[in-house]
């Protein structure tokens, strides 16, 4: 028996503005430096050339085109799934409690890489103070993030619904429709 070819899940979706323009430009920078557009142009200018060498012609370019997809496809955005609805608001404090975390490791004692912590810290837009904290107010900063983040956990729906209305509005402003066009795409 041949096996089951599971299909992938899309990573790409249309409805974003960002994610179309990084899209396109990834798209671009591969056909660019395989010069596919100027070899789509040459074919279309030849006139008398061979059925059988214009079909491979195309074929190339078709599976080049196709890897060029792939390409910006795969690098246009990370495809995430959990139980909890996005928000901006909810990923800040997952990257607060991830910030506070490597503090409270690098006070006890532990291995942390400074590279990692500044990166972290910079992320969750602290201050690099943090560092100097004692173990008792790390544990306690680290307890707060919880906090916030649980809170915030429960309002996740709403939350995610805000941050959809925002993005519609966006979407919107660039395409000159209704937010209530944008949202019943």
């Amino acid at each position: 028996m041949a096996p089951l070819n599971k299909k992938k899940a899309r990573k790409l979706h249309c409805k974003e503005p960002r994610i179309i323009d990084n899209f396109n430009s990834l798209f671009c920078k591969y056909a660019e430096t395989h010069n596919l557009f100027k070899r789509v142009i040459q074919l279309d200018q030849k006139k008398f050339v061979s059925r059988r060498s214009t079909i491979t012609d195309y074929e190339e370019l078709d599976a080049l085109g196709c890897k060029a997809v792939a390409f910006a496809e795969a690098k246009c955005r990370k495809l995430r799934k959990g139980n909890v609805a996005f928000s901006p608001e909810l990923n800040m404090a997952k990257i607060n409690i991830k910030a506070w975390t490597l503090v409270v490791n690098k006070v006890r004692g532990k291995r942390v890489s400074s590279r990692l912590l500044s990166r972290a810290l910079k992320k969750a837009k602290l201050k690099a103070d943090a560092r100097a904290l004692t173990k008792q107010e790390a544990q306690q900063k680290l307890k707060e993030a919880y906090k916030n983040y649980y809170l915030l956990k429960g309002q996740a729906t709403d939350l995610c619904q805000t941050a959809l209305e925002t993005l519609a509005e966006a979407v919107a402003e660039r395409e000159s429709s209704t937010q209530a066009q944008t949202l019943n795409y």
